[in-house]
């Protein structure tokens, strides 16, 4: 599928989203659950972007938890994906072959809803690889 330039997981219906669109994809989330990203790439990320030009290149805003924005002139990385957890349970690629850039997280809430985020290393639920009981190695790509 063609990507844009923001990634998301939707609370309500478990959903993923990209180009505001929606795919089906994993388990709803509510208040007291632990939503974790992980992020894969398969080839160092070009340097971070200005955060002014963020949001330039799309018109909409998904408004949901988890949303990652990525350079709009980043170029796909075969093999890259983003995933998400759900308490320690992976919920499975949400997308593959997405953009080589720096991630920026963000989130959006319904009526003044509020979370804690935690950008590591240590995490209540270490992401795990599917299949397996090894944590995955925490890196930090971008130097800060």
């Amino acid at each position: 599928p063609r990507y844009g330039m923001s990634f998301s997981y939707g609370s309500k219906s478990g959903s993923a989203y990209t180009r505001s669109r929606r795919l089906d994809y994993g388990e709803s989330y509510t208040a007291g659950d632990v939503v974790g990203c992980m992020i894969e790439l398969t080839q160092m990320p070009p340097e971070p972007i200005e955060p002014r030009i963020l949001n330039e290149g799309t018109k909409f805003h998904t408004p949901l938890w988890m949303h990652y924005w990525v350079d709009k002139n980043a170029k796909a990385s075969p093999r890259a994906t983003i995933s998400f957890y759900k308490n320690g349970v992976f919920q499975g690629n949400a997308f593959e072959n997405v953009w080589c850039g720096t991630y920026y997280p963000a989130a959006s809430f319904y009526y003044g809803g509020s979370a804690r985020a935690n950008f590591g290393p240590s995490f209540r639920f270490p992401p795990k690889r599917p299949g397996s009981s090894t944590d995955v190695k925490v890196e930090n790509g971008g130097g800060g």
